[in-house]
């Protein structure tokens, strides 16, 4: 019955325009030949339908082609709606005689006609040349109130034509953003996974409008909640619905600070390279504010930032890096950034390929190396060989942060007798012939630090020595 039923409004169309049924003959009013043709380029195998003498050739043509489009796949579906747009006769027939119909019907309070006009609407909905059609602001005003139908089938097909008229600007800019606020809402708290998915999907595209009304404040922490879904797709959507809602300058004043901060310390944890990319470069940009600080410098904060430090991509470790030079400058939170296992990180990235990320790397382990119970994690066989070379590098804050590290661990006397001979040399060359003051302080610093522990070291062995000859 389902499937008649377009055949049906077109025939009765036609009829009314025309002052005819149509006939088989050639004339402007005959699509069946058209139709045909275009279901038999664009499909393998298609369906016959048993002639029904109540029905003409084009409604007959029609009910089959609806048959073709619910057994296609995706590819073919739009194949064929993109030969019916781009034919002068069907889509002239389709947009102005068939979709006005169907919109018509939607309006109706019979759930059956709802749910029929609403599969019509979303199969055609798919095509970009019919969207302007059924996008008039009367039918998307219907739309979101189909969104809080009891009947979850009607729910779903209202969504999804929604979803796909967003996806046309010059729809979007004439949607009542502030009517769908609570509709989109309830639907993201659906059980329906695909509702879900729907809801997020329309509001990545709802934050590209410049008519947006809704209350940000509200739907960006229902977006966050939607970040734990189990489903990759909802994640994803949802991610994109936060960059663009916390991305678009004319939104970012209505938006508080510390939600939008939430949010993208959400996003750090994405699977999706480019979403984390995203959320540590605005991070960046946020880290000087002392209320966003607070939420950052937070430990599942830094462990997801830790957790950028180990990409492949040098662009994601370069913004997660230079985020933790940014918070590493209040040394009241270096403890708490040393304390998420990312000293061993950090001492990997000092053989990177990369000057920025190897420099940033260094500059927070400087940090780092400023509290004390730190500093024999630091302070590796691994992290040593690796520092000693920077000491002799020609860029001069490399050698800086180097030299600083080994001053600090060279304060503390267990870990001097770590310090390879090839050290004490680099800093005595540095100490002699570097003209920078601070580095030449840093070096003269340690070089004491490691000569006391040597004399110490030294009276400590002669004691030994003598204790011994004593007792014999």
């Amino acid at each position: 019955m389902m499937l008649h039923f377009l055949a049906k409004r077109i025939a009765y169309a036609s009829r009314a325009r025309y002052g005819r049924t149509p006939t088989a003959g050639p004339s402007s009013g005959d699509i069946s030949a058209e139709l045909n043709r275009i279901l038999e380029t664009h499909h393998e195998s298609v369906p016959s339908i048993v002639p029904n003498p109540l029905h003409n050739r084009n409604t007959q043509a029609i009910t089959r082609l609806l048959s073709v489009l619910a057994a296609s796949t995706e590819n073919e579906k739009m194949g064929i709606l993109s030969a019916i747009a781009t034919n002068p006769l069907l889509s002239l027939r389709f947009s102005h005689e068939a979709i006005p119909g169907m919109i018509r019907l939607i309006h109706t309070e019979e759930e059956s006609n709802q749910h029929r006009a609403l599969y019509i609407l979303d199969i055609f909905a798919d095509e970009s040349t019919f969207r302007i059609h059924i996008g008039s602001t009367d039918c998307i005003s219907r739309l979101i109130q189909l969104l809080n139908s009891k009947t979850e089938a009607i729910q779903l097909l209202a969504a999804s034509v929604l979803a796909n008229l967003v996806e046309d600007t010059r729809i979007l800019e004439h949607i009542d953003t502030q009517l769908s606020a609570l509709p989109l809402l309830n639907l993201m708290d659906a059980e329906n996974e695909t509702l879900k998915f729907k809801a997020a999907y329309i509001f990545s595209y709802l934050g590209r409008s410049t008519n947006l009304l809704f209350p940000l404040d509200t739907i960006i922490p229902a977006l966050i909640r939607l970040l734990g879904s189990v489903n990759e797709i909802i994640r994803y959507n949802v991610a994109e619905a936060l960059i663009t809602l916390t991305r678009n300058s004319k939104y970012r004043t209505r938006i508080n600070i510390e939600t939008r901060t939430i949010a993208l310390i959400q996003l750090l944890r994405s699977d999706d390279e480019a979403i984390q990319l995203y959320a540590a470069e605005e991070l960046m940009n946020v880290s000087s504010n002392l209320s966003c600080r607070a939420h950052i410098s937070t430990e599942s904060c830094i462990e997801g930032l830790v957790q950028l430090l180990r990409s492949e991509n040098e662009n994601v470790q370069r913004q997660a890096i230079g985020l933790l030079v940014n918070l590493s400058e209040d040394l009241s939170l270096v403890a708490r950034i040393g304390s998420q296992n990312c000293i061993q990180v950090l001492i990997n990235l000092l053989i990177s390929e990369s000057e920025d990320i190897k420099f940033d790397a260094l500059a927070v382990l400087s940090k780092l190396a400023t509290d004390i119970a730190l500093r024999e994690k630091i302070c590796t066989p691994r992290c040593l060989s690796r520092l000693t070379p920077m000491l002799n590098v020609e860029i001069e804050m490399i050698r800086l942060n180097s030299v600083l590290i080994i001053a600090y661990l060279s304060e503390v006397p267990a870990l001097c007798t770590r310090m390879a001979v090839a050290v004490r040399e680099s800093l005595s060359f540095l100490h002699q012939n570097t003209e920078a003051a601070d580095i030449r302080s840093h070096a003269r610093r340690a070089l004491n630090y490691l000569a006391i522990e040597s004399t110490l070291t030294l009276h400590r062995l002669s004691s030994r020595q003598t204790h011994h000859q004593n007792q014999e």
